[in-house]
């Protein structure tokens, strides 16, 4: 009996230890860089916590809607986001008063796949635990940057492709960097799967200025849940599968000083971009900035030219780039870019610019393409002191030989486009399919024909392949959506 007892008695002590190792090692994961409480708008105030000793306790209410991010703790201070600092003091919250934008356009170079999910709170659509009537609009960008200052925690995107996003970042201030005050917030809205994301600077080479920062969401402790309704994203009307409708998710946020990343004052000229490799399991709400740790409170100052219009139109076997600008101020350079894909640009010229003007100046290139087919042109627009600043995408085509076939007008807004084609006899297709394999819409030209509409306006942002099917050929031609 006595040697059953000390038995038990160590095996107890053994489990006690295993589990304080257990604790222990979790306490260790946790990263440093986390926020471990959010205040947002939702049903006009919620506040978060993540249950950790000395913070709150996590809020058992669950957003199931849009909401604006108001405030965040971050190593032991809170901020607030700008969005409505009145409200915070209404509640007797005592904060650091900031003013944090989401990062514009995310310019995600993996395609959307099956594993892509939009994420809204489930009664975003109005309809409880369930599909709306009509589904959600398939617009990628605007879930990442919707609400007040592009801070709504209630809708983002889930397993964003793997790949790339990269955001133009040419005026840190110096004075912000090792200050102590966030100038990056990342968030995390559904399963980080154990995954996990790099963070870095570049310059205008594309080569990284100070270090890569790879976060693991795995080691940032949830602050809170949220209900959600999660959408596929690859076809379009999205669906609502079975197993995402009503379905509780974790709500994860880090943060960081830009001298995290590793930069110095001495570094800030060089940097032109900030990018984000995704790991294809990445669900983001949103990637914001401190607009106080730069100069005019935006990442991009405005560059001293003003471009006025740009076109790119066949002549003979050359493809001709005009454009105009109606001023300049020290103005270095324009490089003329060329893609196939409306993705991947390569430098195919260089043509000097003005300098200083206030008057119309007027500019050509010409580029003379291996072979026929589809091409998409923007301008590097270069400033003596090395900033620069892309243009808008044109497209133009190279017909050589072979049917003569075109849409325009290329890229798209979302309105309607129009192929043109031979003389239709009543028997063609034309089919309009994504770079993912998908068929996203049909149609038959009508007979006698030699233009043919197509709606571009429910479609995702990205480059479609259009097909015009007869009977004694198959001809391609592409359309970029933005």
């Amino acid at each position: 009996m006595l040697l059953t007892y000390y038995f038990k008695l160590i095996y107890a002590v053994c489990l006690l230890l295993v589990s304080c190792l257990f604790l222990s090692s979790e306490s260790l994961a946790q990263s440093p860089r986390a926020v471990t409480e959010v205040i947002s708008d939702y049903d006009g105030f919620w506040k978060s916590g993540n249950g950790a000793v000395g913070s709150i306790p996590v809020n058992p209410v669950k957003p199931s809607n849009s909401h604006n991010l108001l405030g965040f703790v971050y190593a032991g201070k809170r901020y607030s986001t700008g969005v409505d600092d009145n409200k915070l003091t209404s509640e007797g919250l005592t904060f650091e008063a900031g003013l944090y934008r989401s990062l514009p356009q995310f310019n995600i170079t993996g395609a959307i796949n099956s594993n892509t999910k939009v994420g809204i709170g489930q009664m975003y659509d109005g309809v409880s635990n369930g599909k709306s009537s009509a589904s959600p609009d398939r617009n990628i960008n605007k879930y990442l940057q919707d609400g007040i200052n592009g801070l709504d925690l209630g809708t983002g995107v889930a397993n964003l492709p793997k790949g790339y996003a990269e955001f133009m970042t040419t005026n840190i201030l110096a004075s912000a960097i090792n200050d102590g005050v966030p100038d990056i917030i990342v968030t995390q809205i559904a399963d980080p799967s154990g995954s996990t994301d790099t963070y870095e600077l570049l310059d205008e080479n594309g080569n990284r200025v100070g270090n890569l920062l790879a976060i693991a969401f795995t080691n940032i402790t949830p602050v809170g849940k949220w209900v959600a309704d999660f959408y596929e994203a690859s076809v379009n009307p999205m669906t609502l599968t079975p197993g995402f409708t009503n379905t509780e998710r974790d709500l994860r946020l880090w943060a960081c000083d830009f001298g995290d990343l590793g930069i110095t004052a001495e570094d800030v000229k060089r940097i032109r971009s900030f990018k984000i490799n995704l790991s294809g399991n990445s669900d983001i709400a949103f990637v914001a900035y401190n607009a106080n740790a730069f100069l005019n409170q935006s990442p991009i100052l405005p560059m001293p030219v003003t471009l006025t219009s740009l076109k790119a139109q066949q002549e003979q076997d050359v493809i001709k780039v005009l454009w105009e600008t109606a001023s300049e101020e020290n103005s270095s350079h324009f490089e003329v870019e060329v893609s196939q894909d409306g993705e991947s640009f390569i430098k195919v010229g260089e043509v000097a610019a003005a300098g200083y003007s206030n008057v119309k100046q007027k500019y050509s290139f010409g580029y003379v393409p291996e072979a026929s087919g589809d091409y998409y042109v923007r301008l590097k627009q270069v400033d003596t002191d090395g900033r620069f600043e892309y243009s808008k995408v044109v497209a133009a085509s190279i017909y050589k030989r072979g049917l003569d076939l075109m849409v325009y007008p290329n890229p798209s807004e979302g309105g309607n486009v129009y192929l043109k084609h031979t003389v239709a006899t009543g028997s063609e297709q034309i089919a309009l399919w994504h770079t993912n394999g998908i068929k996203v819409k049909e149609l038959k030209p009508e007979k006698g024909s030699i233009t043919t509409s197509i709606s571009t306006h429910k479609l995702a942002a990205g480059l479609y392949q259009v097909t015009w099917h007869s009977e004694t050929e198959v001809v391609t031609t592409k359309l970029l959506v933005r």
